[in-house]
């Protein structure tokens, strides 16, 4: 049974049906063993990384920041421990062949903003920069000239798929998990994903005026650092 024939019957299925919810537990289950869905290629790699980022948790979490209903936006609801394994194959995947979904990429509009980053870190920098109008944050993966070659080579494949080797492959494979998940983070004090470019590789989000947390608590040392990370308090 091949895995093109199981992402067939797969997608043919009907999301909110208990058959459908067994076969992508099934599917998650065995390729933990055997690993054939990091085998797959072009359009049908580019699709199942579209399906798997489709896939969110029933609860109330998820309608927190949203008057809509997963359905409405998209989404594929599913239980918790499903949509975990869904979560933990996309990052798997999107690491190993360093791709994202589509849904992830910004194609363009982006514009960083002076010579020099506002901020360093260990494996990128912070840029000052806008998109479509409005001020943001850039976090640009930092690369030697002995990869900057092989970073160009960027290129379109149903997606958008940076092509190995890279001397710093697992600084990028790290970026490529960490844009998964942040765009799935919905809390007041998270500061929102706004996308991903891929030439240069960069996480793009919303600027946030008063710095990072650092630098506001040092401004503000008597403010509630609880309630920073706890709405409620």
């Amino acid at each position: 049974m091949s895995v093109r024939w199981v992402l067939q019957q797969l997608y043919s299925l009907n999301p909110s049906s208990l058959n459908f919810l067994r076969r992508l537990h099934s599917l998650m289950w065995r390729d933990e063993r055997e690993k054939y869905l990091t085998s797959l290629q072009g359009s049908e790699l580019a699709r199942l990384v579209d399906f798997l980022d489709k896939v969110h948790p029933i609860h109330s979490a998820f309608r927190q920041f949203t008057k809509q209903t997963p359905q409405a936006l998209g989404a594929i609801p599913t239980t918790d421990d499903v949509a975990r394994e869904c979560l933990d194959k996309l990052q798997a995947i999107c690491a190993h062949h360093t791709t994202l979904p589509s849904s992830h990429i910004v194609s363009s509009g982006i514009t960083r903003m002076g010579d020099h980053p506002i901020a360093l870190g260990g494996i990128a920098d912070a840029w000052e920069g806008t998109y479509r109008g409005e001020k943001v944050s850039i976090k640009s993966l930092r690369v030697s000239t002995g990869n900057f070659q092989a970073i160009k080579k960027v290129r379109n494949l149903c997606g958008k798929y940076l092509p190995p080797p890279l001397k710093n492959i697992r600084a990028s494979q790290s970026f490529f998990k960490e844009a998964i998940i942040w765009k799935r983070l919905r809390h007041p004090n998270i500061v929102p994903f706004v996308g991903v470019t891929t030439n240069p590789l960069q996480i793009v989000s919303e600027w946030m005026p008063n710095g990072t947390l650092s630098e506001f608590i040092a401004k503000n040392p008597a403010t509630n650092r609880i309630g920073l990370v706890s709405p409620s308090l």
